[in-house]
């Protein structure tokens, strides 16, 4: 909101345009170092941005993000900016900290329902060193996945919903080129030691790519859940 000129240092020049800026220093340069001096300002180019937004907790990249100049810049562009939420997300609590001179006000927006309800009116429209935090949804404990997949590791259980074999697949990114979607293992511990383990297989293939959801499994905490490569023949 500042430019800085020779002799005068810094000038506001938040909401102004560039003949009201020059009106503005011509009597400051007047008053002290010229009887009669003629400015001239002129915008060189247009910033492509105009400020910043921080965005941290449940997503893939948590960060600062650059608004530009020329859009309308809301909660659910500022996600899709750091890669989407992370699969532990609670996307019905995301909160938008503003900073004033008043002090701070703090807003909530119901992602979910802006993005799953179509609800945009709802989609808050981001200004300068605006603060978005995703907080993690409750959990009941991990699952865990191994094998041919994208982002191999624990996948937290959320504590109102079930997870599915399939749902967990998808939240560690997805299955790898040459992975087998039809034989996906689970292993779930049945007995106090730890060989007391059974295992069920599952087609992954048929309820993605063929919706066929009756063949999916719902997972229990603790369980492990192993997607092998297939045989390939050449």
């Amino acid at each position: 909101g500042m430019v800085s000129l020779p002799y005068l240092t810094k000038i506001p020049a938040a909401g102004l345009t560039c003949r009201q800026l020059a009106n503005k220093v011509k009597p400051l340069l007047e008053k002290e170092f010229y009887k009669q001096a003629t400015v001239l300002i002129a915008l060189d180019t247009n910033r492509k941005f105009r400020g910043k937004v921080y965005i941290f907790g449940a997503v893939n990249q948590p960060g600062s993000i650059q608004i530009p100049t020329n859009e309308v810049f809301t909660v659910s562009k500022a996600i899709l900016k750091v890669g989407g939420f992370a699969p532990s997300a609670d996307r019905t609590s995301v909160r938008v900290e503003r900073r004033h001179t008043q002090g701070k006000k703090t807003m909530n927006v119901n992602m979910a329902d802006i993005i799953d309800g179509g609800n945009t009116d709802g989609d808050i429209v981001l200004e300068p060193n605006d603060f978005i935090v995703i907080p993690n949804q409750a959990s009941k404990g991990r699952v865990f996945v191994t094998g041919q997949v994208l982002r191999p590791g624990p996948i937290p259980m959320p504590a109102e919903n079930p997870l599915t074999v399939s749902e967990a697949i998808l939240a560690a990114g997805g299955f790898q080129e040459f992975a087998d979607k039809g034989k996906v293992r689970v292993i779930r511990k049945v007995g106090q030691n730890v060989s007391d383990t059974k295992e069920i297989i599952v087609n992954v293939a048929a309820v993605l790519d063929k919706g066929r959801v009756e063949e999916d499994f719902e997972l229990q905490a603790d369980d492990r859940v192993v997607v092998r490569a297939r045989w390939i023949n050449f």
